[in-house]
Parts: C-alpha cells; sequence; structure tokens
C-alpha cells in the first residue's frame, strides 16, 4: 500500500506498527520520512508493486530448504532479522520499506522463545509435583480413617461379643439354680406329704391332725418364700454383672424421668391421652387452641430438652401402621413439608413404615437392612460426645443407628 508521502510498505506491517504507536500514545507518521499524521490516513493500494509481488511469490525457495530467507532480498538470502512476521537480512532491515520497524535478531527471538517455553514447563512440572503430592496426602488420609473405623468396628464387635456371652451365661444361670430349685422345693413337698402321712397315722383325735396340717402348712411356706427370696437375690447379683458391660457401649445415661408431649405444640390431628403419655392419628379435627409453636402437620414435641449430659427415654410404637420419632431443636419450623422432623437440618428421625426401618436427617433417608422385631424403642442422647442413638430393646438389644453431630441449641423430644 501506498501511504500520502508515497512510500511503500506492507498493509500488515504498517498497520501494526501504528497499532503499536497509538498504544504508547505516539503520533502517527511515516517510518520512512517521518511525515506526520494527525488521523491515520487512507491506505491506497500500488497495484504496480501488487503485481510484481504476485509475479515473485512463485519463484520462492523449495519446501526442502529449512533456512529462514530474506523476504525482501532477489536472490533471498538468509535472514537474521525479523519484523512482525517478515524475514529479512541485516542489510534490508536498515533500509526499504522495512526501515525503521522494530527489529529482533532470530537468535536472540529463538531464546526468548525458549526461555518462555522453559518457564512455562517448570511451571507445569511445579504444578504437577503439587498435585501429585496432594493425592499422596489425600491416599494417607484415607488409610487413616479406614485404619480408624475398622479399629473402632473391632471395639464395637468385641464389646457386642462380651454382652452377648454375658447374657447367655446369665440365661443358663438362672435356669439352672430355677430348675434346681424347683427339684428342691418339690423335694420338700415330698417330704412334707410324706411326714404328714406318718402323723395322721399316729395321731387319733381329729383335732391334733387339724394342728399337724397348719403347722406343716406353715412350714412349706417358709420353705417356698426362701426359695423365691435366694433367686431373686442371686438373679439382681447377675444382672448388675451384665450392666457393668453394657455401660462400656453407652446405652444407659440419667433416665429422662417427667417425660411428656407437648399439648402446646401437638398438631390439630393428634389425640393424646390425658396423661399426655401416648398418641395416635386422628381424622377428627381437635380445634386446639392456635399457639406459635403449634406444628401444622401431625407431630408433637416433648416437654423436657436437653443441652448436657447423657439421657435415655423409651418410646413403644404401635404394631401395626408407620410412626416417626426423634429429637430436634426448638426453632424447627412449625409448616411445610420442611417441618417434619428428619426434613431438615434441626431434627433427626427413626421412622417405621411398611415394617420397614429407616433414618432421616435433612431430607436423607436412609433404610435399614434389619427388620423390627420389637415395638419398644430407646433413644439415646450423649450431648458433649454429639451421639445420638436409636436402639430395639428386643433380645438381644439392637443398635438400629447412630448419629454423630455437634450439637448447638438445646434438645427436645418428638
Amino acid at each position: 500500500v501506498t501511504l500520502p508521502c508515497g512510500h511503500n510498505f506492507c498493509r500488515s506491517c504498517i498497520v501494526r506498527t501504528w497499532d503499536e504507536w497509538e498504544e504508547i500514545e505516539e503520533e502517527l507518521s511515516c517510518p520512512e520520512c517521518r511525515e506526520r499524521y494527525r488521523r491515520r490516513p487512507e491506505l491506497k493500494l500500488n497495484l504496480r508493486l501488487h503485481n510484481i509481488v504476485e509475479i515473485c511469490l512463485p519463484s520462492s525457495p523449495s519446501q526442502g530448504d529449512t533456512r529462514i530467507l530474506c523476504c525482501q532480498c532477489d536472490p533471498p538470502v538468509r535472514a537474521t532479522k525479523s519484523c512482525d512476521l517478515a524475514f529479512m537480512c541485516e542489510s534490508c532491515s536498515l533500509s526499504g520499506g522495512h526501515r525503521g520497524h522494530r527489529v529482533q535478531w532470530l537468535d536472540e527471538a529463538s531464546e526468548a522463545k525458549k526461555g518462555k517455553l522453559t518457564e512455562i514447563i517448570d511451571r507445569l512440572i511445579s504444578e504437577k509435583q503439587k498435585t501429585h503430592t496432594k493425592i499422596h496426602n489425600l491416599d494417607e488420609r484415607r488409610k487413616q480413617v479406614e485404619q480408624r473405623a475398622e479399629s473402632e468396628r473391632q471395639q464395637m464387635t468385641e464389646l457386642f461379643r462380651e454382652i452377648r456371652q454375658q447374657l447367655d451365661a446369665l440365661e443358663e444361670k438362672i435356669m439352672r439354680e430355677m430348675y434346681q430349685q424347683k427339684k428342691k422345693d418339690f423335694s420338700n413337698h415330698v417330704t412334707v406329704l410324706r411326714e404328714q402321712e406318718v402323723e395322721a397315722e399316729a395321731l387319733c383325735g381329729a383335732e391334733e391332725e387339724e394342728e399337724d396340717n397348719v403347722a406343716d402348712g406353715k412350714k412349706f411356706s417358709v420353705v417356698s418364700d426362701m426359695g423365691k427370696w435366694l433367686i431373686s437375690g442371686k438373679l439382681s447379683a447377675a444382672i448388675a454383672d451384665v450392666t457393668n458391660v453394657i455401660d462400656k457401649v453407652g446405652i444407659y445415661g440419667r433416665e429422662a424421668t417427667g417425660l411428656s408431649l407437648d399439648t402446646d405444640t401437638a398438631s390439630n390431628n393428634l389425640a393424646l391421652s390425658h396423661n399426655r403419655k401416648s398418641v395416635s392419628h386422628t381424622d377428627t379435627r381437635q380445634n386446639l387452641p392456635q399457639t406459635p409453636g403449634r406444628f401444622q402437620e401431625a407431630q408433637a414435641l416433648g416437654t423436657r430438652s436437653f443441652s448436657s449430659g447423657k439421657h435415655y427415654w423409651e418410646v413403644e410404637g404401635s404394631e401395626t401402621g408407620g410412626w416417626r420419632i426423634g429429637v430436634a431443636y426448638p426453632s424447627i419450623d412449625r409448616e411445610g413439608d420442611q417441618s417434619y422432623i428428619g426434613f431438615n437440618n434441626k431434627s433427626w428421625a427413626l421412622c417405621k413404615f411398611y415394617n420397614n426401618y429407616s433414618v432421616i436427617h435433612n431430607g436423607e433417608r436412609k433404610g435399614l437392612a434389619m427388620p423390627p422385631s420389637c415395638q419398644r424403642i430407646r433413644i439415646f442422647l450423649n450431648y458433649e460426645a454429639g451421639c445420638l442413638s436409636f436402639y430395639e430393646l428386643s433380645y438381644p438389644i439392637r443398635c438400629l443407628h447412630t448419629f454423630t453431630v455437634p450439637f448447638s441449641e438445646h434438645k427436645a423430644a418428638g
């Protein structure tokens, strides 16, 4: 293209040069004669020069020549400098259309490129090493967690094995002693009857016979009562031994006495007993007074709340139908689907529906493999340890599920 001053340049070179000058707020001018322009002039195509270039392009060196050649010389010679995307020898860089352009030695440009590539490679290697380190640390952490979980599982297995052994031994001991006691009582019966028979034959008067019968009756009563006392004392001692083992597992704490249902939170489709110890669903609306704490759905909170210590209480569910029990913060919502116990992050629940157990927290339900075998459930709360456990009081006692969570509010039974 031709500038207004008459000098010719390749379009891409002059446009790129002026773009760079505008970035540094340098006034536009002709790189050849330095004629200044207030605004970017119109670039006119030099048809004659364009035709010459079109003729010369087919005479470029073959692809087999790997040298970088000057774009200006005829015939081309090896280039030593570059101007943007054009290559030229040293003499052409000092004269002709590219005079005044910013040029760079090819060796310097190559070294600069190599330096940048080296920096990129080093950075990638560093990132790769960091990634490998993170993967290794995560793998080590996973192994530690698995080892800790396996250790705790073995401890719990050993504790429950010990409990089962103690209970089996207790059952066998009690049954054996009851058998021995019954055998002894039966022997006493036979002895007493024989004595009565001998005495009846020896005594002649009816009055003496009645007196002997009364005396023998008292003797039999004393023997029978003594047997009951012996069994009761041994049974209490054996149960105390088993209780010491069960305490290791932690299903005992302070029994939550005085626990009842809060009528101010019970929904209108629940029927509470007079002592507020039992509740059932009803289709008859109760028309209870509206209170801020009343649930819109079929559920109610207990009257007790806990902020420390170990506590337990027992619930007996219906054999038919479904139910949901658990604990919740008093700040749980009172209406909407999110108000159901277990359907939010403020409550934890054990459910029984269609003869299957499941646990729910924050809306996430987890089915339990073990089917129900007993209607009595013990709820154990260890506030400081952040543990909430549900036990089925069957034989043997089964731990259905344990939630582990750091508590932050008072807990209310639900």
